[in-house]
């Protein structure tokens, strides 16, 4: 006897909704959580069918299930009392005395409107995102294109402008605009590699390159703000150090 009283203050203090029914699933306990998550009274529920509480189509699905498995669980709605639909997860499970015949039923009820709640709202914060980013790569890209058109120009107009005759000083301010323009289009193609990189569409490659030449743009990109600042800007390999990388 004081088995059972302890079991039933469980039952009764209980957080989540619990319930237990014969086998013919008519109530027999049910703890006071059932009101505040279905609107219905523990006296309300007692000796009713849980066909009360529980769709029939649900029912019927929980009655094939447990006998294929010895618990389950099912995620579903179940309506209150004033007509509202409650997400929950019922955990169910058959009550033996012995292993040849069910003597009743055990239910578990936990309320899951907060995490359904909180799994929308991630799934909306998610798709503001992709959206977001599928706006930002949109953006990247066509300003990428929009720019690159000019610098293309400006690489050609140089070129042909290095084809005429030219001091050695304007060739070389001639050549560090063509240089300081390959390198910015060079930008401009990067962070259209970014834009496939995000899209899962970038090719990696490796490839051969002359160590002097490329040290050598670079001093041509850097040179004029080092004059500006009245800075003379040297560079220089080691015999050792390889060229050809």
């Amino acid at each position: 006897i004081q088995t059972i009283s302890h079991l039933n203050s469980i039952i009764y203090s209980a957080a989540e909704t619990i319930i237990v029914t014969d086998k013919d699933f008519r109530i027999s306990i049910v703890n006071p959580t059932v009101s505040r998550l279905l609107e219905y009274s523990a006296d309300e529920l007692q000796n009713s069918h849980i066909q009360l509480i529980f769709p029939e189509d649900l029912l019927s699905d929980i009655q094939f299930k447990i006998q294929q498995e010895s618990s389950l669980k099912i995620k579903t709605e179940l309506g209150t009392k004033s007509g509202s639909k409650c997400p929950v997860l019922i955990s169910a499970s058959p009550i033996s005395k012995n292993q040849d015949s069910i003597d009743g039923f055990i239910f578990l009820i936990l309320d899951t409107s907060e995490e359904q709640k909180h799994e929308k709202e991630l799934e909306l914060a998610a798709k503001k995102a992709n959206l977001a980013s599928q706006a930002k790569s949109a953006f990247v890209a066509n300003m990428s294109h929009e720019v690159r058109t000019p610098m293309n120009a400006i690489i050609g107009m140089t070129g042909l402008l290095l084809d005429t005759e030219l001091s050695k000083e304007q060739t070389d301010y001639t050549e560090t605009i063509r240089n300081s323009s390959d390198a910015l289009l060079s930008v401009i193609n990067d962070i259209l590699d970014f834009s496939k990189i995000e899209a899962g569409k970038l090719d990696m490659e490796i490839i051969n390159f002359q160590l002097q030449t490329t040290i050598s743009d670079v001093i041509d990109l850097l040179s004029v703000k080092a004059e500006q600042k009245q800075l003379e800007l040297i560079w220089h390999v080691n015999d050792d150090v390889p060229t050809q990388l």
